[in-house]
């Protein structure tokens, strides 16, 4: 954490990272987790504010919030129980988030962040 700069308030420059990452889950999100009732009960996909929740925790874990999503769109449907990978690029100004399922795109979101704390 100690790489990362402070700047107020203000839109944090992802360039405070230094370099992408991703991070991956094998084992996707469980078929047992109670969401997947109602969304959709014969033929269930994971919610997408489950994927944004999913990068938050990634992005908590290194010190940081989401303070905006700037842009964020849906491709595909992800079931239950499939593998998913987040990867995250820094850009010049924001963060942008791309969720893959193998080699196809899930959802791309472009964001801005702040550390936790301000």
């Amino acid at each position: 954490m100690d790489e990362l700069s402070k700047s107020g308030n203000e839109l944090l420059a992802p360039q405070t990272f230094k370099a992408a990452w991703r991070v991956e889950f094998p084992d996707g999100i469980p078929s047992e987790e109670r969401f997947f009732d109602g969304h959709f009960p014969d033929q269930p996909i994971v919610p997408g504010a489950i994927l944004l929740g999913y990068a938050a925790a990634q992005l908590s874990a290194r010190g940081f919030t989401i303070k905006n999503i700037l842009r964020i769109k849906f491709a595909l449907s992800l079931k239950p129980n499939h593998p998913f990978t987040i990867i995250f690029l820094p850009g010049a100004k924001t963060l942008t988030v791309l969720w893959l399922t193998g080699e196809k795109l899930l959802a791309r979101a472009r964001m801005g962040l702040r550390l936790d704390g301000e």
